[in-house]
């Protein structure tokens, strides 16, 4: 059970740093695929979906998992890892929008 917490945890960090974090590769390539289809294409959709992203990302940890430390079960423990990944993100999401209205709030006041 260890294990998949750590692949859990190790996809919601990959899945952060493809999805929203600032790191220039990551970042660079995000911005490429923006410009050349358009911020409401599919394609940058996958390459901001926290979700869709999660499940590329767990399918890499696990694949690796699998190899270095011989993960039981990996189909079971990359679709849990994707599950736990996007589930944790819609949960910062959710914060960041509760944070958002209660400073508006605050300022309105």
């Amino acid at each position: 059970m260890t294990i998949f917490w750590l692949v859990a945890l190790a996809t919601c960090y990959a899945t952060y740093v493809v999805a929203r974090s600032e790191f220039p590769p990551m970042e660079l390539v995000r911005v490429a695929v923006f410009k050349r289809w358009g911020e409401g294409s599919w394609q940058s959709y996958l390459v901001s979906c926290a979700w869709c992203i999660s499940a590329y990302t767990a399918g890499a940890v696990t694949a690796g998992t699998a190899i270095l430390a011989e993960a039981p079960r990996p189909v079971l423990l990359w679709l849990g890892a994707a599950a736990v990944s996007g589930a944790f993100h819609q949960v910062i999401d959710l914060i960041a929008k509760l944070t958002t209205l209660v400073e508006r709030r605050i300022k309105t006041q």
